[in-house]
């Protein structure tokens, strides 16, 4: 049983439909990146998962309980938003503590977990200083100390890293594989690409309200395509117009007279291309081929399978 199962969703507000059959599924014990540029629907997505708002239409189970079962899910869910409201005038124990008494803690579990998510997130030092004294990065670890202090099965971040300079984002992911070290599954969304290649294993991409892809990261990397950037020094308006007309060429992108070409194999690369070069009586200068990232296929899948022609 998967931690998320999502089956058709669609949500509609007014004339904008924000989701559009989306269907996806989040294995257990994973860390799944869930990414796509602002206004995709990560985060109406992520709301519906943690029954802050409901569906037009489709389904979702969470842990197994269905979006019927709110109370239920919500114990067993953290739930980090984008951007966390702190009061100002409360501490960060504070926090903390009035988080997990409405979670039902009392006791020693509740003095425990306290103490524990404090400890988790370094904010030993923290805990005394009221948050409306605290740095961006500071609010986040509160705020994932406040998604963790009932120990859910399911952390759901939304966006956790935006903002934040290069050193508290590294910071914050590394408290972020330390989760899934832990067995929790956890499902981030982000428009940072290298992040969610960095810490993932698993990969939803949306794009205007749909999923593009939605599986292991290993899956999206790319089987022995390859990269080719030349220059020709005139003819770029002819070759352009013959490379739209080729099937070996996955997408291409042209600045002026220089060519980025993407190609199934080295074979396209060093025969098909060369001698499409060549026919069209083009110059060639600067030829190099190199492997394609993963980085490269993600935003090869956001922009529909092709490049935008410069």
């Amino acid at each position: 049983m998967p931690a998320i199962r999502a089956v058709g969703l669609r949500k509609v507000y007014g004339d904008v439909v924000a989701l559009d059959d989306v269907s996806f599924e989040v294995p257990k014990g994973c860390i799944y990146g869930f990414v796509g540029p602002n206004g995709a629907g990560k985060t109406t997505t992520m709301r519906i998962i943690c029954c802050l708002t409901r569906p037009t239409s489709g389904e979702a189970e969470v842990l197994g309980y269905s979006l019927d079962m709110p109370y239920r899910i919500k114990s067993l869910v953290g739930y980090l938003p984008e951007n966390i409201q702190l009061y100002k005038s409360l501490t960060v124990e504070d926090h903390v503590r009035l988080t997990a008494s409405l979670h039902g803690l009392d006791g020693a579990e509740h003095k425990h977990r306290v103490e524990t998510v404090i400890e988790m997130f370094g904010l030993v030092r923290l805990r005394g200083r009221k948050c409306g004294n605290l740095s961006q990065g500071q609010k986040r670890r509160v705020g994932l100390a406040m998604a963790m202090v009932h120990n859910p099965k399911l952390l759901i971040l939304d966006e956790p890293t935006s903002g934040l300079d290069p050193i508290v984002r590294g910071e914050l992911l590394e408290l972020i594989r330390g989760m899934g070290r832990l067995g929790k599954t956890v499902f981030l969304s982000s428009h940072v690409l290298p992040e969610i290649i960095d810490v993932c294993t698993h990969i939803g991409v949306i794009n205007n309200g749909r999923i593009l892809y939605s599986g292991p990261v290993e899956g999206l990397r790319p089987q022995g395509r390859v990269i080719v950037k030349f220059e020709v020094s005139d003819g770029a308006e002819k070759l352009e117009s013959r490379l739209k007309t080729v099937d070996w060429a996955i997408s291409f992108r042209r600045a002026g007279r220089r060519f980025t070409v993407v190609v199934r194999s080295r074979r396209d690369a060093c025969v098909s291309l060369v001698k499409l070069i060549s026919e069209a009586g083009t110059p060639l200068e600067n030829f190099q081929v190199s492997g394609v990232d993963l980085e490269s296929t993600l935003l090869h899948l956001l922009r529909g399978g092709r490049d935008e022609q410069a």
